[in-house]
């Protein structure tokens, strides 16, 4: 093999859910292959870890505003094409992640013979519509996002998705692609030979139990799914575990959420920017996912099963959990019925099971792992190569 073209189209810096991913599909890579590996950044994150990688330069202002009428969204295409004009025998293979930038690139590369594989972190169509902020263009670009999207899916080597519900998404809306679409699902970034909820101990009954929500609290899904469980679920938390507290944690709270907890000051805390998520999330009994818009894996789950506790999550975010699905440990709920359900059959087991910590973190290694995710990698290159 020569060497193989990582393009990440985000700050891999930051922990954000997107990042994270790619940041653990990067490692993998990274750790299989070795140098053979080139990874490519927008210029303003080419530093610390990576200052060594590939820098894609911003485009003038002038040229960016001309052609964003046309559908040119991103500044990856014409640098790329420069790039392999000087050198276009040095890569036989390039990873993208996402559709909405691979599509107007995947025939590009092929032209020079190089194969394409598209890691799909979504439908991108549900993610823009339901993600409107200036990222996404306020999802009024869905015409040219499911144009890119369709383009990557149909014309890629190799599209690897994060779930199964977003592969039946684009087969319903795209037809079939040139290979068996292949779920590579999520894992951590790094290897981790000892999880923190390993080391977990069980709670008696004179302790204090805490809830515990965790996430980006000034993105658009984070803070939809809180004030939907402030609107609809609070009431019933309250009226089923009045003795407990919610713990809200995450980097830069949202004023609507900062109002939340002020206006329930003696049940609900906020920690904004916590330097260690993992030591937040053991102060918690069960973990809540109550984000329930937009469409791929949510990440934020991971962070409780990691830290082995139960979980309670909304239908959306238990899309990519399925090897977790009919565990006592781990409840899904779409309505208040359903809610008020799990919460009683959740606080029920963790008040009176034993060493659950650790089966959820078993369950958790095999799919979750990074060495787990390595192994779908090499599984992902043979198919490829099949």
């Amino acid at each position: 093999m020569k060497q193989i073209l990582f393009i990440s189209t985000v700050n891999l810096h930051v922990r954000s859910g997107g990042a994270l991913a790619t940041l653990a599909y990067y490692n993998a890579f990274k750790y299989l292959f070795g140098s053979k590996v080139e990874l490519a950044l927008p210029a303003e994150y080419c530093y610390g870890d990576y200052i060594d990688a590939i820098p894609v330069p911003r485009r003038n202002r002038l040229l960016t505003y001309c052609t964003f009428f046309v559908g040119r969204f991103h500044r990856y295409k014409d640098f790329f094409n420069r790039l392999l004009n000087k050198d276009y025998a040095r890569y036989d293979l390039v990873v993208m992640n996402g559709g909405f930038y691979a599509g107007d690139m995947v025939t590009m590369f092929q032209a020079y013979g190089i194969k394409v594989i598209v890691i799909h972190h979504n439908y991108e169509p549900e993610y823009h519509l339901d993600n409107k902020t200036l990222p996404t263009f306020w999802g009024v670009t869905s015409y040219f996002v499911t144009k890119n999207e369709r383009n990557a899916y149909l014309k890629a080597d190799m599209n690897a998705f994060l779930t199964q519900s977003d592969i039946l998404l684009h087969q319903q809306h795209y037809g079939r692609c040139k290979k068996q679409p292949f779920l590579l699902g999520v894992f951590e970034p790094e290897s981790c030979l000892k999880f923190p909820g390993e080391q977990s101990t069980v709670k008696s009954k004179n302790d204090s139990y805490n809830i515990v929500i965790t996430g980006s609290m000034n993105s658009v899904q984070t803070v939809c799914g809180i004030i939907d469980f402030k609107s609809r679920y609070f009431s019933i938390f309250k009226r089923i575990l009045p003795d407990w507290k919610v713990i809200i944690a995450g980097r830069n709270p949202d004023r609507k959420i900062i109002q939340f907890a002020n206006e329930n000051s003696d049940c609900v805390h906020i920690i904004p920017n916590p330097d260690d998520m993992d030591e937040v999330i053991a102060k918690g009994a069960i973990f809540l996912c109550p984000t329930n818009v937009g469409g791929g894996l949510k990440l934020r789950l991971m962070d409780g099963l990691r830290n082995g506790l139960a979980v309670l999550t909304h239908e959306v975010s238990a899309r990519g959990y399925d090897t977790f699905l009919n565990q006592p440990f781990f409840q899904v709920y779409k309505d208040e019925e359903s809610f008020a359900n799990g919460l009683k059959i959740l606080s029920d087991f963790v008040q009176n099971e034993h060493e659950f910590s650790q089966e959820i973190c078993d369950i958790y290694r095999r799919s979750f792992s990074f060495e787990a995710g390595c192994e779908r990698i090499n599984l992902l290159l043979k198919e490829l190569n099949s």
